[in-house]
């Protein structure tokens, strides 16, 4: 210990209260090297006379010469009697109550252990923690997890490195869990148990939306591809607009390949107004396009694909004034990123009748290889 030294001691005085200002100056008084075999019950430096306290510490030999090895400083904390614990080392709080306000180290003989008599041990490091295995278990029955309540918590491997069987093997709800009935999963409180919405295995090469138990179904929702319309949409005329309800609501990338279908429930006030429809609403452009018309139950098909965003597909007039579904394939390669939007209108106008959209009419779309 550095600080103010002494050069004489009795050893047989010193109690669990006794404040002493030491450091050891290489002299061999006897009491001197009483005081650094002691057991140090209870040593305690005065408090400084005004202003921050001295830091006092503790310090290994320096080597000699040569390509020697410094001295290491151990503390060894005492060993058990009978059916006792050995001791531990022990961090306490200015002022904390003893086994409550306290960080304690130390060795089992298999493990080695830090432990907090507070709710949290929070590491504050500038670079990196770094380890060949860096394990979160659950010796004492606990539910181990990694809980970010601020931030992002990033987990990742290097490129020779990959993610194997039971990295978070039931961790708590909340995190990512590898194992078990499932793989992935996830529920809406970080402190509980088996999540409500899992990605399983189901056999080679399938996977498959499950609970924790592997039993029942779940969904997944794809929001970036998929619109539905929340309302009616209605046009008047022969000049096309956006069906803005049914926006893709990602942008397609650039040099992406897309499909799907689009769903319309179409009433039109004059069946003879006919019904025409693009996808030139939106600010992605194509490399190449093609999209058409499927299905219209007893309408007249004028031109029935496209492969142009802003060349129409139509119906020349529809079989009556009832809804009809109308449907139509798409499929493209993304030229420059962007939106992509229907468009619709009356394919003529002889009295000025309103052509519908109804609701819950949809557009899906799939990124694909």
């Amino acid at each position: 210990m550095f600080g103010p030294s002494v050069t004489s001691l009795d050893y047989s005085t010193l109690t669990n209260t006794t404040q002493v200002p030491c450091s050891k100056n290489g002299t061999t008084d006897r009491n001197q090297a009483n005081l650094w075999e002691m057991t140090m019950r209870g040593l305690q430096l005065p408090a400084a006379g005004s202003g921050a306290g001295t830091d006092y510490g503790f310090k290994g030999q320096n080597a000699g010469s040569g390509n020697s090895a410094g001295g290491s400083f151990v503390i060894e904390p005492g060993a058990k009697s009978g059916s006792g614990a050995d001791g531990r080392v022990k961090i306490r709080q200015p002022g904390g109550v003893p086994d409550t306000d306290e960080l304690q180290f130390y060795d089992d003989g298999t493990r080695s252990w830090i432990e907090t008599k507070q709710t949290d041990l929070r590491i504050r490091v500038s670079g990196y923690i770094a380890g060949r295995d860096i394990t979160f278990g659950s010796a004492d029955g606990g539910n181990p997890s990694i809980y970010v309540t601020a931030g992002t918590l990033q987990v990742g491997v290097g490129s020779n490195a990959a993610f194997g069987p039971g990295l978070f093997s039931n961790s708590g709800t909340g995190a990512t869990i590898f194992g078990g009935n499932y793989d992935v999963g996830w529920n809406s409180t970080p402190a509980g148990n088996n999540p409500d919405s899992c990605i399983g295995r189901a056999s080679a090469g399938v996977l498959r939306l499950t609970d924790a138990a592997g039993n029942t179904p779940t969904w997944l929702q794809q929001t970036a591809a998929r619109a539905i319309l929340g309302t009616a949409y209605t046009n008047a005329t022969t000049t096309f607009s956006s069906i803005s309800g049914l926006a893709i609501p990602a942008p397609l990338v650039a040099g992406r390949k897309y499909a799907g279908w689009l769903e319309l429930t179409v009433n039109q006030a004059l069946a003879a107004d006919g019904f025409k429809l693009d996808f030139n609403g939106g600010s992605a452009t194509m490399t190449s396009v093609n999209f058409g018309i499927e299905s219209v139950l007893g309408g007249a098909l004028g031109t029935r694909t496209s492969t142009a965003l802003n060349s129409a597909v139509t119906i020349t007039a529809l079989a009556d004034t009832s809804d009809v579904v109308i449907s139509v394939m798409f499929g493209c390669v993304c030229n420059a990123g962007g939106t992509l939007i229907p468009r619709a209108a009356k394919n003529a106008d002889a009295a000025g009748a309103t052509m519908t959209v109804r609701v819950n009419s949809f557009f899906w779309l799939d990124d694909m290889p």
